[in-house]
């Protein structure tokens, strides 16, 4: 398994409100062409720059939006349609409708609304 973290100076996420009173949570997943901030650990220095071909062949019709990368903090999915995404040349980015009807969703939309989440991240599944 791969995991990035996205710091919020890229990812550039928020809380909103739409149109139907639903709140979301809109951001930026990855960042294509650009540096990573050092991902190595105490001496070791590892960057990396992710290519717009990244997501090439992968499968992206079956996403899950989770809360610290846990499956028992399920944000949203594509397939139930709580979960959409674009990819641009410069980005993925997504928007998820908050399940405000449960402890996780409530708890994201207040960190995300008091500046305590510092970033996404993204993991792909081999």
């Amino acid at each position: 398994m791969e995991r990035r973290i996205i710091p919020k100076s890229e990812s550039q996420f928020r809380v909103l409100t739409g149109e139907d009173g639903k709140s979301y949570l809109e951001g930026t997943a990855i960042v294509f062409n650009k540096r990573s901030a050092n991902l190595g650990w105490r001496d070791y220095k590892v960057y990396e720059i992710i290519s717009p071909d990244a997501c090439t062949g992968a499968r992206m019709d079956e996403i899950i939006c989770k809360y610290n990368h846990d499956i028992n903090e399920v944000l949203g999915t594509t397939w139930a349609g709580t979960l959409t995404y674009e990819i641009t040349p410069n980005e993925v980015r997504y928007k998820v409708e908050l399940p405000l009807d449960t402890e996780t969703g409530r708890k994201v939309k207040a960190l995300a609304e008091r500046g305590d989440l510092r970033g996404n991240s993204f993991e792909f599944m081999p």
